[in-house]
């Protein structure tokens, strides 16, 4: 599942705070580093449309111009599934897009319906004021964070960023904070979960 919400004031979430469940971390590096959101089928679909869109007919309709994107997609299992948007909240100026992807041939017929029901309301709440919204981190904090998914110490981290371990302490304290987390593993996947750390 991708529930994607970008503050804007047009139909575009390139810049986008993303939370993605159960899709493979590879797909979701390329898919950022290639600016996939700009072209991607049915993120453009859902946000031209108020309904829930199929992936195949939105993969029909931007064949021409998207068949790199679809190929790719299909490689990594992400072939079939719904997706709706709502482009720019006229109060929170936040567009959003929610997308899920199963396999037709696992998920029943009534398990469809219900997800059609559940799935326009759970975009809702995306664009609701200051929902999901991240927790703004510092320079230093981003660091930090990076040399911790690397698993590096406090100490070890201090030594590589020429500070004391005390203000690595400290960047930590903040973020945790932040974050409500209480340790390094809840920080860095936050951080991952929000698209601050790759």
């Amino acid at each position: 599942m991708l529930l994607g919400v970008s503050e804007t004031d047009q139909q575009d979430l390139t810049d986008s705070t993303s939370i993605w469940f159960g899709i493979a971390d590879t797909w979701l590096d390329i898919y950022r580093k290639r600016h996939f959101a700009v072209i991607d089928p049915m993120v453009r679909m859902a946000l031209q449309e108020d309904r829930i869109i199929e992936w195949g007919e939105a993969f029909d309709r931007y064949r021409h111009d998207a068949q790199e994107f679809i190929d790719l997609s299909r490689k990594y299992g992400l072939y079939s599934g719904y997706a709706i948007g709502r482009s720019s909240h006229q109060i929170a100026h936040t567009a959003s897009v929610s997308s899920v992807t199963f396999d037709p041939h696992v998920v029943t017929v009534a398990q469809l319906a219900l997800m059609k029901i559940i799935f326009p309301h759970l975009n809702d709440i995306l664009t609701r004021p200051g929902f999901l919204r991240r927790p703004a981190l510092t320079r230093q904090q981003l660091r930090v964070l990076e040399w911790a998914d690397k698993k590096k110490t406090h100490v070890q981290t201090a030594h590589i960023m020429g500070i004391s371990e005390r203000t690595v302490r400290f960047h930590f304290n903040n973020i945790y904070n932040k974050y409500g987390v209480n340790d390094k593993a809840g920080a860095i996947a936050k951080a991952k979960m929000y698209g601050q750390l790759h």
